[in-house]
């Protein structure tokens, strides 16, 4: 996950919306489906659509849902197995309760 904080979850671990937008590049590009946030970053070379199509979507801002709808069921069971966080909600957010905000990593993009 690079140089920040993360929680475990039954997914193994949590990030924040903050955390999720710095992986929108072709070094790191993490996708949000639903809740969930998985790592298509060796992906984004071989991917049918396009290196544009994942990156256009990458940085957990898109919710990829949707295009999971399109894809063969043997491109979401490899989707499900990129799986590699749960989103949560930032602690600076309005309502944001947690016994780990101070552990927390501050968002620094707004």
């Amino acid at each position: 996950f690079g140089s920040f904080t993360t929680f475990e979850d039954k997914w193994g671990a949590y990030v924040t919306q903050c955390q999720a937008r710095r992986h929108n590049h072709m070094n790191s590009a993490w996708l949000r489906c639903g809740e969930g946030i998985n790592d298509a970053t060796e992906h984004i070379r071989r991917y049918p659509g396009g290196e544009r199509s994942i990156l256009r979507k990458s940085g957990g801002d898109v919710d990829c849902t949707i295009d999971m709808a399109f894809h063969s069921s043997r491109s979401v069971k490899l989707w499900k197995q990129c799986r590699i966080a749960t989103l949560r909600q930032c602690p600076g957010e309005k309502g944001f309760c947690s016994e780990s905000h101070e552990k927390a990593e501050p968002c620094v993009i707004s």
